[in-house]
């Protein structure tokens, strides 16, 4: 089933039957240039066991820039929210789409049960911020109200949602400290979260399965050498449990 809007971007919903359940949303990555099969249909494939109705958001059909980003975003919410199946929403973000997640706990805090950001860009200090996801999410307005408006750590409150985060050390596309300065900003207001930062791993590591393996790495190989960071699903799994 499609939940569709006013623009071509839609959600592709799996109902896993008619009993009011927890509702997962998968936002994936994409620099805010598209959205990637990599954490899309591998990323419901690794929850589809679980409690959750899923739903994978295909947010840059129609490229619409900030704020009608997370304005089309919290109408969706509004209608999963109005259905009799949905309990409550989990989101789950990666990189670009981990920035939109955190812009709908942030700015609709109300919405969110708890969220989960995957290598995240989340600030937009000069010396953090990931510019390709800026340009393509702000446009030609790159001002300073608008680069506040998108910085996201600046906007936790008490009431943000519970958060689960994981990054790597070494992520070349997006700086670590997106992760640490959110997280920060988390523990400054007693919001609870849990964070996992991993030593090594290429930016985009979706789910870790093999169908998203990364090219640079014999299957074997991949396999063995981020089996550590595999675990993230496990941890985040557990999590969303809490809530």
């Amino acid at each position: 089933m499609k939940l569709t809007s006013n623009s071509l971007n839609y959600i592709d919903i799996t109902w896993k039957d008619s009993q009011k359940r927890p509702f997962l949303l998968i936002l994936p990555g994409g620099g805010y240039e598209y959205t990637s099969w990599r954490e899309a249909e591998p990323v419901k494939n690794a929850f589809i066991e679980e409690s959750y109705h899923i739903g994978i958001y295909y947010y840059r059909e129609e490229k619409l820039l900030h704020p009608q980003t997370h304005e089309e975003a919290k109408a969706f919410l509004d209608q999963l929210h109005g259905d009799a199946r949905v309990e409550k929403v989990f989101v789950i973000g990666f990189s670009a789409g981990g920035h939109l997640a955190a812009t709908l706990m942030t700015y609709y805090p109300e919405t969110i049960a708890a969220g989960i950001l995957a290598y995240a860009p989340i600030t937009s200090d000069i010396k953090y911020r990931n510019v390709g996801s800026l340009m393509n999410l702000l446009g030609s307005d790159m001002s300073k109200q608008r680069l506040y408006e998108v910085s996201l750590e600046q906007h936790v409150t008490d009431k943000t949602p519970p958060c689960f985060l994981f990054h790597t050390q070494d992520d070349a596309v997006v700086h670590v400290e997106n992760a640490l300065l959110f997280a920060n900003a988390l523990r400054q207001h007693h919001v609870p979260f849990e964070l996992h930062i991993y030593p090594e791993g290429l930016h985009g590591f979706s789910v870790g399965s093999d169908d998203v393996a990364f090219s640079e790495y014999p299957l074997a190989t991949f396999q063995t050498k981020f089996a550590l960071m595999k675990g993230w699903v496990a941890f985040a799994k557990a999590f969303l449990k809490r809530y």
